[in-house]
């Protein structure tokens, strides 16, 4: 997703930014796997996937295959 580690002005992830990233690995439903990974990554509710939630995030993507090295 964000290589460098940026996750931006607010150090979150949208909705739109995870569809962008799903989209660019290849994954088809890219609005949909975005809209699931939210619902299940973000813990607070507030609609963003921050630093603290992103373990949750890669458990979620790690079921479509994924791996972080």
């Amino acid at each position: 997703m964000h290589k460098n580690g940026n996750f931006g002005a607010l150090d979150v992830l949208s909705k739109k930014e995870l569809k962008v990233a799903f989209r660019n690995l290849g994954l088809k439903h890219s609005g949909w796997r975005s809209k699931r990974a939210l619902k299940h990554a973000d813990a607070n509710g507030d609609g963003f996937i921050s630093e603290e939630e992103m373990n949750q995030l890669v458990k979620y993507a790690s079921r479509w295959g994924f791996t972080i090295n």
